[in-house]
């Protein structure tokens, strides 16, 4: 099994304004989809507890909040990847790990599709490290995260303080990373990291113990959801935020009880 030892990175630098239209227009994208009531839900949430695995409980005013938490989470880092853009801190891997063998254990799972039509195992593997390798100043400058010229992965990116990815998703990342970004264009090369990257730190609740997961549920992502999120208008239809309860009406049942 991977084990690996994460360390945080101080970003060290002061932030850096990006100029890049690309950036510009994705971050554009964001704040026009913005729902300003959902905003203001979020923005003024109170933190109720974990219902599962997939979801939790939030409070506004009088109002009581059943929430997808993945789906807020993916939204959230891909917005964080996007507006903190170059001045993301790393979380550096201890030791470093081979690309090449993250992608090995990436193409064996089943879920990933390999089949032997597409070559052996090894040489794909390889073909993804000279993909990374080659990439690896765009991932390092903008993203905090940096691949060796020997193909080991050395960082990740801090995306939401004090939550840390798991390491069992890794080596699915580092393939899609590969295959699924769009390396030729600049602006879907951002956007296509950013939502891989978001996906990947997104997935919370598979590997984790209940204690672990809780807490950084409660104390890391859903105040950064407060503070930062800003929620498109999808989500109020797509039932990833629902209203299960009005807290007066609540009460005044209780009374006729």
């Amino acid at each position: 099994m991977l084990m690996l030892h994460f360390f945080k990175a101080d970003k060290g630098n002061s932030p850096r304004e990006t100029k890049l239209t690309s950036v510009l227009n994705l971050r554009k994208a964001v704040e026009d989809a913005c729902d300003l009531d959902l905003r203001k839900i979020f923005s003024e949430l109170t933190f109720v507890g974990v219902i599962d695995r997939r979801k939790a409980l939030i409070q506004y005013d009088t109002k009581m909040f059943l929430t997808s938490t993945r789906v807020l989470c993916q939204e959230l880092c891909y917005q964080m990847l996007l507006f903190n853009f170059g001045n993301l801190g790393a979380i550096r891997l201890s030791p470093a790990i081979s690309v090449a063998e993250l992608a090995s254990l990436a193409l064996q799972d089943p879920d990933n599709g390999w089949t032997e039509e597409d070559g052996p195992i090894a040489e794909l593997a390889e073909r993804i490290v000279e993909i990374l390798v080659s990439k690896a100043p765009i991932m390092r400058e903008y993203f905090g995260l940096s691949v060796s010229e020997e193909g080991l992965l050395e960082s990740i990116p801090v995306v939401i303080e004090d939550y840390t990815p798991s390491v069992v998703h890794l080596a699915t990342y580092v393939l899609r990373l590969a295959t699924e970004v769009e390396w030729d264009d600049e602006q879907e090369c951002f956007q296509s990291f950013c939502r891989e990257t978001a996906d990947y730190y997104a997935k919370i609740a598979l590997t984790k113990e209940d204690q672990e997961y809780k807490w950084e549920t409660e104390h890391a992502i859903y105040p950064a959801i407060k503070q930062y999120l800003l929620p498109p208008k999808s989500f109020g239809k797509n039932g990833t935020i629902l209203q299960v309860a009005n807290l007066p009406e609540l009460y005044r049942v209780f009374e006729r009880c």
